[in-house]
C-alpha cells in the first residue's frame, strides 16, 4: 500500500530491502523532494511568512503601546505646565491686588487689571483642554446650568479669581 507522497514503509520509518519490492527510505525522500520541488519552497515560504506576520503584529503592537504611554507622558507634561503657569498668574495676581493703591494712576491701574483677567481668562480656556465641562445630567437638576454643563472645580476656581480681579479697584474692593 502506497500513499500519495510516498511509500507506507517510509512513512513508519521500517527498512526493506529491494528485494521485498521496497525502496530505501532517505533515498526516496531526497527523490520526492526533487521531483516537488516548487511544493515544497511553497510550504517553507508560507511557514516563513506566517512567522514574519506574528512577528509584525507583535511588534506593531509594542509600538503601540509605547506609543500610548508617550502620549500620556505627554499630556502630563502638558497639564503640569498649565498648572505651573495657573500658580504663577495667580501668584502675581494676589500681589496685584495687595499692592494696588500704590499704583501711580488710574490708566496704570486699569491696564494691569486687563492684563491679569486676559492671563487667567487664557488659562481658563486652556484649562477646558485637559478639564472638559461636567455632564450635569447625571448629577441633579440643582447644578444644571443654561447648557445642562458645569465647569469643573479647578476651572471654577480659576473663573472665581477672575471675578474678584475685575471687582478690584484702586482704592476698595476684595482683597487678596
Amino acid at each position: 500500500m502506497t500513499s500519495a507522497l510516498f511509500p507506507i514503509t517510509v512513512a513508519s520509518g521500517r527498512t526493506v530491502t529491494r528485494e521485498e519490492g521496497g525502496v530505501m527510505g532517505l533515498e526516496h525522500l531526497f527523490g520526492w523532494f526533487q521531483n516537488n520541488m516548487a511544493a515544497c519552497v511553497a510550504v517553507i515560504s508560507a511557514i516563513v511568512a506566517l512567522v514574519a506576520a506574528a512577528i509584525s503584529c507583535h511588534e506593531t503592537r509594542k509600538q503601540r503601546v509605547l506609543q500610548q504611554q508617550n502620549m500620556r507622558n505627554n499630556l502630563d507634561a502638558q497639564s503640569v505646565g498649565w498648572g505651573n503657569a495657573c500658580i504663577d498668574t495667580l501668584n502675581r495676581a494676589a500681589m496685584f491686588a495687595r499692592t494696588r493703591q500704590h499704583q501711580a494712576n488710574d490708566a496704570g491701574f486699569l491696564q494691569q487689571r486687563v492684563n491679569m483677567m486676559l492671563s487667567i481668562s487664557s488659562l481658563i480656556e486652556r484649562g477646558r483642554l485637559f478639564f472638559p465641562d461636567i455632564d450635569l445630567q447625571a448629577k441633579s437638576a440643582a447644578d444644571a446650568t443654561v447648557f445642562g454643563h458645569a465647569r469643573p472645580p479647578i476651572l471654577q476656581a480659576l473663573s472665581l479669581a477672575y471675578h474678584e480681579v475685575d471687582a478690584l479697584t484702586r482704592q476698595g474692593g476684595p482683597t487678596a
